[in-house]
């Protein structure tokens, strides 16, 4: 159909279990991919805390309003958090050497949204927070500071 329109056309290898479903036998395959299918994965025991960085200024914005949004939440339809041992990590490969910036501790018992832990392309399991996260599941905000060479490590003692 693009090509009759004159459109260019891209192909994209996918995977096997990508499938159409137009008759009963396509329904009962896909329920079975469903069935067998690894469930999104989580840790062992969930998180007893969550952890998303944000700037200063989005954080003192989602005070006023009493609400938070964080900017990939329109962009990408979640707020990536991390579990503690992944926040340093995150911060040291997206933020290295940022000043500004806050740690809001979340406890995901209280979080109003959807909470799904999703893969990353090195298949590490992280927290998404599936809409607004409202504010009083946040039980702490911490100062998120560099050190001199720029890399970020957990605020000792303070969580």
């Amino acid at each position: 159909m693009l090509e009759t329109l004159g459109l260019p056309v891209n192909l994209f290898e996918g995977s096997p279990a990508n499938i159409k479903v137009t008759t009963r036998e396509d329904l009962r395959l896909a329920e079975a991919l469903l069935r067998s299918a690894e469930p999104n994965r989580r840790p062992e025991a969930p998180p007893q805390l969550i952890m998303h960085i944000t700037r200063r200024d989005d954080w003192e914005r989602a005070k006023s309003a009493r609400l938070y949004r964080g900017d990939t939440l329109d962009s990408e339809g979640f707020i990536h958090c991390s579990t503690e041992d992944q926040v340093v990590a995150v911060a040291n490969t997206a933020f290295r050497g940022q000043r500004d910036l806050v740690l809001l501790c979340i406890d995901p018992e209280r979080v109003g949204a959807d909470i799904r832990f999703e893969g990353s392309p090195d298949d590490e399991s992280f927290p998404h927070i599936y809409g607004p996260l409202n504010l009083d599941a946040i039980v702490n905000v911490l100062e998120f500071t560099p050190g001199k060479d720029g890399t970020f490590h957990l605020p000792a003692g303070q969580l």
